[in-house]
């Protein structure tokens, strides 16, 4: 049996447990374990490649998870349908990304925009 928090979507799978100690530790071990071996059985194989962990709070000891023999990279921020996850936790990245792609659409759109065009063509 897991005891952790399992999602999954078209994000991905994602496991998730507060970890304040070893024993905290070793569950969450326990359960990449399990996980794995779900897998490997129902032929359901996980890419270890993109797997990672992120440690998150001021006191964390980020320690070391392996799956399936591999050790899992760690990731400062992580994208879960569409919000972007950043280890601080502070909104701010998130607002900041999301400032970011608005920007990119509106110049992409002010480029193309019709009325644009027809000046252009009216000029010629």
């Amino acid at each position: 049996m897991i005891v952790s928090k399992i999602s999954n979507s078209a994000d991905g799978t994602k496991l998730c447990r507060a970890v304040g100690d070893d024993q905290d530790a070793d569950i969450l071990r326990e359960a990449l374990r399990r996980m794995f071996r779900w897998s490997q059985d129902w032929k359901m194989l996980l890419n270890l490649e993109k797997g990672s962990v992120m440690h998150k709070g001021k006191r964390n000891q980020e320690l070391a998870y392996e799956m399936g023999g591999k050790v899992l990279k760690v990731s400062e921020k992580e994208r879960d349908l569409g919000v972007i996850m950043h280890r601080s936790a502070k909104p701010s990245r998130q607002c900041a990304e999301a400032s970011k792609r608005q920007w990119r659409r509106d110049g992409a759109v002010g480029q193309l925009s019709p009325g644009a065009g027809l000046r252009g063509a009216q000029n010629r």
